[in-house]
């Protein structure tokens, strides 16, 4: 019986399970702020990253196909990045949709397409045992680790769990609308089988997406293809140019691996040359760390699926060696001293689970099957805790500022009117977390707004502040205006909070007040 029709309700019931948990954090949310008498952002998780999403969707909302940098007075000449988000700004301009709904029914189809993708994985690796591919498949679908142990000892940084989107398909589905269609499409690139050409699409999609997970898709099938060749092609004493007579799955890995060359290669080129040679984004690039966390962290965050894993070394079974090599390449490449160490990570989680169960299977036959499911579902309770991570905790309006996650109504309309009251090049100054919402919601750009989209972003978070907590006076403060560009300057609950304006402006300043919001124009700046 084919697998579709074996697993057609799994199919459909996960879908429905996974679109439903992916939608009700987001409606909670809404209904509190709603409550509240505030705005939700529709950002949650990583709210700062989200933002610069919905910065780079209103870009395309506004008619762009060439993406420059949002959170900088001085962009530069921009380069053709972030298709895929300036793509939906267009498809909301079009279809006369709100940015966030456009991102999360993005999301949502994303969730879909991951549900998919990780059965169809699985189906690969586990053909005739029930099972072991449906039980992988659920908990690599919704499952996370026990980072909730040393929550206590985890003041400074969450678990991994609680935070990594890249390692965990649950937090996939729930943080943004790029990384589940990246994922699903690596999953479709790394699942053994016969290559087709929809491959190359498949490698092109991924690169538009995320050009580093080409990269880490292409590094995956050499080390597949170096254990092949050494295993199966070497013994045989078969010259290295006599494809044709190598092994099956050498031939597949191989013509896979051209597919991925073909396909993806060409667009993650030019993203690096682009993100390196441009001045502006090659500041951009020097700040885009992505560190491991501590070992210890990590090794919680992971149990007991790593542990599990390691049991399966021994086992001979044909899905141990497509499994191992994509948690072991994941684990060599992470640990390399390089500035994206955590990128090399992204799905890990998928075949450290399915090599689990791999061990698992065999521990439920035998006279340790309880055991086995008691160390199953401790990592269940690491989603029921999940929420004490949204948005580092900000799960409520706060008074008298914000949190990232809400904005006031006055915000709201104060950033409405900048987008149909000033010009499309205009930069305005605001409270670093007003930063990171002007783009996305106005369109204007902002002199600080993120920590690695803002070249120089430690020194112009810090000007930022410094200007609201009245550390310039007078002409300091309008020198320093001037020298930066500024138009506009945002005053609000978030502004008010590090100390308010500098009192020099005159009164005919004021262009523009709302509740709790007043903006300033700058005479020399805004009118030349």
């Amino acid at each position: 019986m084919p697998l579709w029709n074996r697993d057609r309700r799994w199919y459909l019931g996960l879908t429905i399970t996974a679109l439903v948990v992916a939608v009700f954090p987001y409606v909670w949310m809404w209904w509190q702020a709603r409550s509240h008498g505030w705005i939700f952002s529709g950002l949650i998780y990583a709210p700062y990253d989200g933002y610069t999403y919905l910065a780079k969707m209103r870009e395309g909302w506004m008619g762009a196909w060439r993406f420059t940098l949002p959170y900088t007075a001085h962009p530069g000449d921009g380069a053709y990045l972030y298709l895929f988000h300036l793509a939906l700004g267009h498809l909301a301009r079009i279809t006369h949709l709100s940015l966030p709904l456009t991102y999360h029914l993005a999301r949502l189809a994303g969730v879909i397409m991951v549900v998919w993708a990780l059965g169809r994985y699985f189906a690969a690796m586990f053909p005739d045992d029930d099972f072991a591919r449906r039980f992988a498949w659920v908990v690599s679908l919704f499952g996370l680790g026990m980072g909730w142990m040393i929550l206590p000892w985890t003041k400074n940084m969450l678990p991994m769990d609680f935070w990594v989107t890249e390692v965990y398909p649950f937090l996939t589905i729930l943080t943004n609308a790029h990384f589940p269609w990246a994922l699903a499409l690596m999953l479709v690139l790394l699942t053994p089988g016969k290559t087709a050409w929809w491959h190359v699409l498949a490698s092109a999609g991924l690169a538009l997406l995320s050009p580093f997970g080409v990269v880490l898709t292409g590094l995956i099938l050499a080390f597949w293809f170096v254990w092949v060749f050494t295993a199966d092609v070497l013994p045989q004493e078969i010259p290295w140019w006599d494809v044709r007579r190598f092994p099956a799955e050498a031939r597949e890995i191989l013509l896979r691996g051209l597919a991925v060359l073909v396909g993806g290669a060409p667009y993650t080129a030019y993203t690096y040359w682009v993100t390196h040679h441009d001045p502006i984004l090659a500041q951009w690039t020097a700040q885009n760390d992505t560190p491991l966390p501590p070992w210890w962290n990590m090794l919680f965050a992971l149990l007991p699926w790593v542990a599990l894993a390691l049991g399966a070394w021994r086992r001979a079974h044909p899905a141990r060696r497509p499994l191992a090599v994509w948690a072991a390449a994941a684990f060599v490449l992470a640990f390399l001293p390089t500035a994206l160490q955590r990128r090399f990570l992204m799905g890990v989680y998928v075949p450290l689970v399915g090599l689990a169960v791999l061990a698992w299977r065999q521990w439920l036959e035998s006279r340790w099957g309880k055991l086995a499911w008691a160390l199953v579902l401790p990592s269940v309770l690491a989603i029921l805790l999940l929420p004490a991570g949204a948005g580092k905790g900000s799960s409520q309006p706060q008074q008298p500022s914000p949190s990232l996650l809400f904005l006031t109504r006055g915000e709201a309309e104060a950033m409405t009117w900048l987008r149909e009251n000033t010009p499309a090049d205009a930069v305005v100054l605001a409270a670093p977390d007003t930063g990171a919402m002007i783009p996305a919601w106005s369109g204007r750009r902002v002199l600080y707004g993120h920590p690695m989209e803002t070249p120089e972003a430690p020194r112009y978070r810090e000007l930022t502040g410094d200007f609201f907590r009245r550390c310039f006076k007078g002409t300091q403060a309008a020198a320093f205006l001037r020298r930066e560009d500024v138009d506009y300057i945002f005053v609000g609950p978030r502004e008010q909070a590090l100390g308010g304006l500098p009192l020099y402006l005159p009164p005919e300043a004021v262009v523009a007040r709302f509740p709790g919001v007043t903006i300033y124009r700058v005479p020399n700046n805004a009118d030349s």
